[in-house]
C-alpha cells in the first residue's frame, strides 16, 4: 500500500471538520482532525493540554503556536504537541514549548518541557520550531527533562540561511543528591516510505503550497525539473550543569561529591529535497532536471559542567570530589539531494546539491575538588560526541533521445 493511499485510507476514517483559521487568543487542546488548518500572522494561539492535530490537507502557521508552561497551568509537565499531514506542514512563524514547572519551593522534582512531533512529507519551517526547558528540582530531587523536536519528512526552508529550524530543549538543573534532566534532541529525519513515494506525494504538496513546482518565462517552452528544496539546520540544547556536592556537616564532615553534568541533546539534519525531473517533450527539446537541494546543517549543544566538590566541615577532613563534565551530543549534516533527470530530447540533468555540515559542541568541564585534607579531585572532562558530515548527491542524468 502507498503512503499516500495509507494516509488517505488514515484521514477518511475519521470525523473532518472544515478548514480551520484560529483567531488571536484562542486556546486549544485534545484531538483535533480538520481538512486543513491556518493562524494566521497576527494571531497567537494557545495550548493548555496535550495536543494532536491530524489534518488531511496542509497546515499553516503564520503567527505563533504557544504552549502553556506547566506552573501557568499548575502542573507538573508541560504539555506536547503532535501535528499530522499527509502533504506538508508550512511554519513562517514560531512554534513555542513550554517549560516544565520548577520544584524550588517544594520537594518535587522539576517537570518535563514540552516535547513536539511533525510528520509529513514536506515539513517547511522558515521560522522556528522550539521545545520546552526542563524545569528545576525541588530539594533533593531530580530537574525535569527537555522536550525533543522530531520532525518525520523533509525538514526544508525555502531561503536557506544559518538560523535553527528546530531547537531542543534544555534539561533542568537537579539539586543534590539528584541529577539534573536530561536534554532533549533535535532530529529530522526522512522516513523510507516517504522517499520511495516521492513520485506520488511531490505533485500534490506542489499544488497544495504553490512552492516545489518549476516554472518557465515562456509557457511553450517545455517545463524544467523543480529545484529541490534545501534542509533546514536543527540544534540541540545544552546539556544541564551537575549540581555541586554539598559540604559537611558536624555528623558527616567530609565534603560530598559534586554530580556529573549531562550530555547535551542529539542534532541529526534533513536531507536535501532531490530536484525534480525535466519534462518530455519529443520531438522538441526537453526540460532540465531541477538542481538537488543542499544538505540540512546539524549543531549539537555543549555537555554540561560537573558539580564542585562539597568542603569539608571543619577543614580536616576529606573535600568532596568533583563531578565528571558532560558529553556533547552527536551532529549528523543531511544528506545533498539528487539532480533530476532531464527530459527527451536532450534536457540536461540537474546539479547535486550543496553539502551541509555537522558540529558537535564543546564537552562539559569537570568539577573543582572540595577543600578539606586531603582536597577532592577534579571531575574529569567529557568526550565529544561524533560527527557526520552528510553525503553528497548525485548529478541527474541527461535526457537522451526520443524513441
Amino acid at each position: 500500500m502507498s503512503l499516500i493511499l495509507a494516509l488517505s485510507l488514515l484521514v477518511n476514517s475519521v470525523p473532518q471538520a472544515s478548514n480551520l483559521v484560529f483567531a488571536d487568543g484562542e486556546v486549544i487542546s485534545g484531538s483535533i482532525h480538520c481538512h486543513t488548518m491556518l493562524i494566521p500572522k497576527t494571531a497567537t494561539v494557545w495550548i493548555k493540554a496535550d495536543t494532536w492535530i491530524q489534518a488531511s490537507g496542509t497546515v499553516r502557521i503564520d503567527g505563533r503556536l504557544r504552549l502553556f508552561n506547566a506552573g501557568e497551568l499548575e502542573r507538573t509537565h508541560a504539555p506536547l504537541l503532535e501535528i499530522t499531514s499527509p502533504l506538508a506542514i508550512d511554519i513562517p512563524g514560531m512554534i513555542i514549548g513550554g517549560h516544565g514547572n520548577d520544584g524550588l519551593e517544594t520537594t518535587l522534582a522539576g517537570g518535563n518541557g514540552s516535547r513536539i512531533r511533525l510528520a509529513a512529507p514536506v515539513v517547511y519551517i522558515d521560522g522556528s520550531v522550539t521545545a520546552g526547558n526542563g524545569g528545576m528540582g525541588g530539594s533533593t530531587r531530580a530537574g525535569g527533562n527537555g522536550g525533543h523536536v522530531h520532525v518525520e519528512g523533509f525538514l526544508l526552508v525555502r531561503h536557506w540561511d544559518a538560523h535553527a529550524s528546530i531547537r531542543s530543549g534544555k534539561g533542568g538543573l537537579g539539586s543534590f543528591p539528584s541529577d539534573s534532566g536530561e536534554s532533549g534532541d533535535a532530529i529530522a529525519r526522512v522516513p523510507e516510505s516517504v522517499r520511495a513515494t516521492m513520485d506520488e506525494w511531490r505533485p500534490l504538496v506542489a499544488q497544495a503550497l504553490q512552492s516545489l513546482q518549476g516554472s518557465s518565462e515562456d509557457p511553450a517552452l517545455c517545463p524544467h525539473g523543480a529545484a529541490g528544496g534545501d534542509g533546514g539546520n536543527v540544534s540541540s540544547a545544552d546539556g544541564a550543569h551537575g549540581a555541586d556536592g554539598a559540604a559537611g556537616s558536624q555528623a558527616s564532615p567530609a565534603g560530598k561529591d559534586g554530580r556529573p553534568g549531562k550530555h547535551s541533546g542529539d542534532a541529526i539534519a534533513s536531507d536535501g529535497l532531490p530536484g525534480g525531473h525535466g519534462g518530455n517533450c519529443c520531438p522538441n527539446a526537453g526540460g532540465n532536471g531541477g538542481k538537488g537541494g543542499k544538505g540540512g546543517s546539524a549543531t549539537s549543544g555543549k555537555g554540561g559542567n560537573g558539580g564542585k566538590g562539597g568542603d569539608a566541615w571543619n577543614g580536616m577532613d576529606a573535600g568532596g570530589n568533583g563531578g565528571d563534565g558532560g558529553n556533547s551530543g552527536q551532529a549528523r549534516a543531511g544528506r545533498a539531494g539528487n539532480g533530476g533527470n532531464g527530459g527527451k530530447l536532450n534536457g540536461l540533468g540537474g546539479a547535486a546539491g550543496d553539502l551541509g555540515t555537522a558540529t558537535a559542541g564543546a564537552v562539559g568541564s569537570g568539577g573543582n575538588g572540595g577543600n578539606g585534607i586531603p582536597p577532592g579531585v577534579a571531575g574529569g572532562s567529557g568526550t565529544q560526541g561524533a560527527v557526520l558530515q552528510g553525503a553528497a548527491g548525485t548529478a541527474g542524468t541527461g535526457g537522451g533521445s526520443c524513441p
